[in-house]
């Protein structure tokens, strides 16, 4: 069976060192709850997998974004706090039984001289592709 969710699991690493790892397709209540364990204990750096295996990571400390071995580092001053950006954008049609994730988007974004900046990775993982982007 096909799952319509192509994010097979979501990995962190928190401030305390302390590694978090949970798959997309464990029961909605769950993945809530290990989502806010993970804002709450200030990610580091966060990571989608997809059921294909490819990488997308966000540093949320360097403001580094990693896809496989590819690195886009962002210019940001050394030591911008950044919050971290990460949801789905899901589609449903009468043909698709369960929704479909059109695309998904991490990133990270902050406040810089009193404007909101905001930079991430856009993965649309039906046609493998994907774009290092402001608009997230």
């Amino acid at each position: 069976m096909e799952r319509a969710n192509t994010i097979a699991r979501c990995e962190a690493t928190l401030a305390s060192g302390e590694k978090v790892v949970y798959s997309d397709w464990e029961p909605t209540h769950v993945r809530q709850g290990r989502f806010q364990r993970i804002l709450d204990g200030m990610p580091m750096t966060f990571t989608a997998v997809t059921l294909d295996g490819e990488r997308f990571t966000v540093d949320l400390v360097s403001g580094a974004l990693v896809v496989g071995n590819d690195l886009y580092t962002p210019q940001i001053p050394a030591f911008t706090p950044l919050r971290l950006v990460y949801y789905k954008h899901m589609t449903a049609s009468a043909e698709e039984p369960h929704p479909v994730c059109e695309f998904f988007v991490v990133g990270w974004q902050t406040t810089l001289n009193g404007k909101n900046l905001k930079v991430g990775l856009k993965v649309n993982p039906g046609a493998k592709t994907w774009e290092v982007t402001e608009s997230i």
